[in-house]
């Protein structure tokens, strides 16, 4: 039973997220939702209680699974080093596959409602912290050990995160500010290179 109740989560999410593309939020009614998936108005009710939540749930959906997979890293047995070039090649690869979506979600919640983008900011909130908790832990083990230099555990871990986040946003073309002409070629970059200029600054 549980099965096929989030199967059927999945189709609403999928059918939502399609219509809204496609026709825009504004335009796009619960009944449209419902057709295109295959079911009653009224089921959709029962997993969402409003449009809204519906458009947050559509940019949440793989958030856990992704902050889970951070956990799992920070308990595994490798070095802090090993275990903070994970966490970076995680982020990158769900950037790669998953970017472009959160950032059209991230859009239409922004522009289309005032309660909803509080909700939808306090949601983005939620997830950078728990990052930061992951990022720090790793370099305040880092740190004890001896495996990395001393220093300010938590000015490094927004120094990180920063970079990173910047790096993700130039090479897949991630953001929701209007397109800019930049002066390089953001394609050349890759993530190994990253990965060594951060090293640097941490390393003893």
């Amino acid at each position: 039973m549980y099965r096929g109740k989030e199967i059927k989560k999945q189709k609403i999410l999928e059918a939502a997220y399609q219509l809204f593309s496609e026709n825009g939020y504004k335009k796009t009614k619960i009944a449209d939702i419902a057709a295109a998936a295959g079911i009653g108005k009224g089921t959709v009710y029962e997993y969402f209680d409003s449009k809204e939540t519906l458009l947050i749930s559509i940019f949440s959906s793989g958030v856990e699974e992704h902050l889970d997979s951070f956990k799992k890293v920070t308990e595994c047995e490798m070095t802090q080093t090993e275990k903070l070039i994970e966490l970076v090649n995680l982020e990158t690869t769900c950037t790669r596959e998953h970017g472009a979506r959160m950032m059209k979600m991230s859009q239409m919640i922004l522009d289309n409602s005032d309660g909803l983008s509080a909700d939808f900011i306090k949601r983005m909130n939620e997830v950078w912290n728990r990052k930061y908790k992951f990022v720090h832990q790793i370099l305040a083990k880092g740190i004890e050990t001896g495996e990395f230099r001393n220093m300010n555990a938590d000015m490094a871990t927004v120094a990180i995160m920063g970079a990173v986040g910047s790096y993700l946003n130039l090479k897949y073309g991630v953001s929701i500010l209007p397109d800019v002409v930049l002066p390089f070629d953001a394609k050349s970059f890759n993530i190994e290179e990253l990965i060594g200029f951060l090293l640097e600054g941490i390393r003893i």
